[in-house]
């Protein structure tokens, strides 16, 4: 792992297990938050703007 932070300056997977562990989370606030539907709305909305600056954020090779 430090060989790979020495060559590249990142870690590739790393974006691919904060977004795994955000959807695990948001499916679970979901189903905690069952009974309303506008604070269901709230955290899947936060989850997909959180996402998609996830998924813009760069990624060296």
């Amino acid at each position: 792992m430090l060989r790979m932070w020495e060559q590249h300056r990142s870690f590739p997977w790393v974006k691919r297990i904060g977004l795994i562990t955000m959807a695990l989370m948001a499916a679970f606030s979901a189903w905690y938050c069952d009974g309303r539907p506008w604070l269901q709305g709230a955290v899947l909305l936060g989850v997909g703007i959180g996402s998609v600056i996830v998924l813009c954020l760069p990624l060296r090779p």
